[in-house]
């Protein structure tokens, strides 16, 4: 399930990560908010101590987050985000999401256990996880690793 990249580490053979555009997940964002007649409320697309991209969104009066890995277009929603701690959520309200250029993670994947899951990373990954001793899919995929 996780491709190489994903935790924003590599190894001096791979070929060098790039960051997704910013833009790209700020347009995205205000995409979903004018289509369910909401307004986002903040972003924070600085990489520095994190490897993903996150905005404070309001739709019908609900505040969630939104949050996309900085190297792969995957995204997931949030309740809470805290540094060092997300409390993944679906969809808040049975709001339609569609969006073919990224993939929408549900709180089912994103809970999972990860050892079956990092047959694809590289070595350095597989080295950060060890030292940081996530317990989920999610916390490779979102993570506030140095």
């Amino acid at each position: 399930m996780l491709p190489n990249g994903i935790t924003g580490f590599g190894d001096k053979t791979d070929p060098p990560l790039f960051p997704l555009a910013p833009s790209a997940f700020r347009t995205l964002c205000y995409t979903i908010a004018r289509l369910h007649g909401g307004t986002v409320d903040s972003f924070d697309t600085d990489l520095s101590g994190k490897n993903f991209y996150w905005a404070q969104l309001q739709i019908q009066g609900v505040s969630f987050f939104l949050l996309e890995n900085g190297y792969h277009p995957w995204l997931a929603f949030a309740e809470k985000v805290e540094w060092g701690q997300i409390s993944f959520s679906d969809f808040p309200y049975g709001l339609p999401f569609t969006e073919p250029s990224v993939r929408l993670l549900t709180k089912r994947e994103l809970q999972q256990p990860w050892q079956n899951h990092i047959a694809k990373l590289g070595e350095s990954e597989i080295t950060q996880i060890r030292y940081w001793k996530p317990t989920t899919v999610g916390e490779i995929i979102f993570h506030f690793w140095d």
